[in-house]
C-alpha cells in the first residue's frame, strides 16, 4: 500500500468495497498503518448503506490493523482477519534488540511489511503479529538477530497474553496549543529543535505527516515524533497564575 498517496488508497478501497457489494463476499486487506486506515474509514463511512466494516490488529491498542469489509447484515468475526501471533524468545539475549532490528531482520527474509502487524518487544524477544499465511514461513525461517537465536511459538490472538502498553503521565505548561510549543514541552526541547523535527517530516499528528509548526492541537490528538516516540493529549487541567495552560499528556 502506498501510504503517502491518498488517491491510491481511496481507489484501492473503492474496488474492494465494490467487490463486496456486488459479490456478497467478505474482503480482508493486508495490515494498514494508522494513516492508511484513516483514509479507508473516511471512504467507508460514506458506504454504510452498501457495506459494513471493521478493523482488527490482534489486540485493542494495535496501531497496524487489517480491515475486513463485509456485506450488510454479515457479522465480522475475529477469525475473518486471519491473524496469528508468533512469539520469538531467547533463553538469554547476547545483545539487546530493538524494534528496528527485528523489523529489518524480518524484511531481510523476503517478507513484505504489509504482511505483519505490530511488533512488541519482550524481555527476551518479541511478539510479532502477522498474516496467518506468513506464520509457517516465519517459524521455519526465523532469522538470527544481532547474533541472537530464537525459539518460536504460535498463538491465536485471542489466547495470547499481550504485554501491557505502558504510558508515562506528564503535566506540561504551554502558552498556546501550537504544535512546536507542545512538542518542546513534552520532550524538553527548545522550540527551535521542535520546529526542526516538524519541518524535516519527522512529526505526525493523528497519524498523518504534519509540516506546519503552527498547527493548533486539541484534546485526544496523537502526536508522533520520529526517534522520540509518541504522546497523547489527555486533557486541559486549567491555567497557571501566568495564564499558561496546564495540560496532561501520556507519553509512550
Amino acid at each position: 500500500m502506498k501510504s503517502n498517496d491518498q488517491n491510491y488508497i481511496i481507489n484501492f478501497i473503492k474496488e474492494k468495497s465494490e467487490k463486496v457489494y456486488k459479490r456478497g463476499i467478505k474482503e480482508v486487506t493486508d495490515f494498514l498503518d494508522p494513516s492508511e486506515a484513516d483514509y479507508c474509514e473516511e471512504f467507508l463511512k460514506k458506504q454504510k448503506d452498501r457495506v459494513t466494516y471493521s478493523f482488527y490488529g490482534g489486540y485493542p491498542e494495535a496501531e497496524r490493523k487489517r480491515l475486513c469489509i463485509a456485506p450488510i447484515g454479515d457479522e465480522i468475526e475475529t477469525s475473518d482477519f486471519d491473524i496469528l501471533v508468533l512469539e520469538a524468545s531467547s533463553r538469554k539475549l547476547v545483545r539487546e534488540i530493538s524494534h528496528r532490528d527485528i523489523l529489518g531482520a524480518l524484511m531481510g527474509t523476503g517478507i513484505k511489511r504489509e504482511k505483519t502487524g505490530d511488533i512488541l518487544l519482550l524481555s527476551n524477544g518479541a511478539a510479532i503479529i502477522a498474516d496467518k499465511g506468513m506464520i509457517s514461513y516465519l517459524t521455519g525461517n526465523f532469522p538470527l538477530i544481532k547474533n541472537n537465536s530464537f525459539i518460536t511459538e504460535v498463538f491465536s490472538s485471542e489466547e495470547y497474553s499481550f504485554p501491557e502498553v505502558e504510558a508515562t503521565e506528564k503535566v506540561i505548561n504551554i502558552s498556546s496549543w501550537r504544535l512546536d510549543g507542545v512538542i518542546a514541552k513534552a520532550y524538553n526541547l527548545s522550540r527551535g529543535d521542535a520546529q526542526e523535527f516538524i519541518k524535516s517530516g519527522k512529526v505526525k499528528v493523528n497519524h498523518r505527516e504534519n509540516l506546519k509548526t503552527d498547527t493548533i492541537l486539541s484534546e485526544n490528538d496523537v502526536i508522533s515524533v520520529r526517534t522520540k516516540g509518541r504522546f497523547v493529549i489527555i486533557e486541559e487541567l486549567g491555567k497557571t497564575k501566568k495564564d499558561n495552560y496546564r495540560v496532561l499528556i501520556n507519553i509512550y
